[in-house]
């Protein structure tokens, strides 16, 4: 259930991303070009950046069940409140 709570929380931001890349004018066809254009105009960081594509590539394995999920990576995540990051990057 925590997998999947996870999964939707990631793919929210995701939506989000390509939404607010839209809104700025620019016609992202994947997340990681929605990303790029959201650097370009100073909406989010470098750091943010590296780390948004880490939620992207977790969505994906957990959607496309490409490996077994790593739940040590899932305890990490938890234990450490590193879905706040995702809600921070929301905001802005």
């Amino acid at each position: 259930m925590l997998l999947h709570a996870l999964q939707i929380q990631a793919q929210a931001l995701i939506d989000i991303v390509v939404r607010a890349a839209s809104l700025l004018g620019y016609a992202p066809s994947t997340p990681s070009e929605a990303l790029q254009s959201l650097l370009n105009e100073g909406v989010i960081t470098v750091s943010e950046v590296e780390f948004l594509k880490k939620v992207i590539g977790f969505r994906n394995i957990v959607v496309h069940e490409y490996v077994d999920v790593d739940l040590s990576i899932v305890d990490d995540i938890l234990r450490n409140r590193k879905y706040r990051e995702l809600v921070y990057i929301a905001e802005k």
